[in-house]
């Protein structure tokens, strides 16, 4: 066991997601709208989503295809947590340590996220975070 201890402000500030400057692009659907509200996922977004919060490592294809960033202000301030649609995702330092960890079935999912354009990728790796969280809970019953 090693006596190093590993701390990490990736949850601060209290905001995480909040009006992050992006728009999110789910497989077979449209761009979302360029907006700080919160869109309405599609239904099976929305169903990959709960499976993955139960534990359930995911498809690729369950995840956003992408993002676009509308406000180069706001995506800036995005720390190396951040949200992909209503999935977690990570860049710089986060992504260099997560990798040593065990991530289960999924591990990080190399993900695009592109200028205003729609085309352009913007500079920097990010990923997706598909992690299984073990065995899915039961009901007792």
């Amino acid at each position: 066991m090693s006596s190093a201890v590993w701390v990490s402000s990736v949850l601060s500030p209290a905001g995480l997601g909040e009006k992050q400057g992006t728009r999110t692009k789910f497989y077979n659907h449209d761009w979302n709208p360029a907006s700080f509200d919160i869109p309405t996922e599609p239904e099976e977004v929305y169903a990959a989503f709960r499976r993955h919060r139960t534990g359930y490592a995911l498809q690729r294809s369950d995840f956003p295809e992408a993002e676009a960033v509308f406000d180069e202000k706001r995506f800036a301030k995005r720390r190396d947590l951040f949200f992909a649609g209503s999935f977690f995702a990570v860049k710089g330092k986060l992504a260099e340590v997560l990798p040593r960890f065990d991530l289960g079935e999924g591990g990080l999912i190399p993900f695009t996220i592109y200028k205003a354009d729609l085309a352009t990728p913007v500079d920097g790796e990010f990923f997706l975070l598909n992690c299984k969280r073990g065995r899915p809970p039961t009901l007792r019953g």
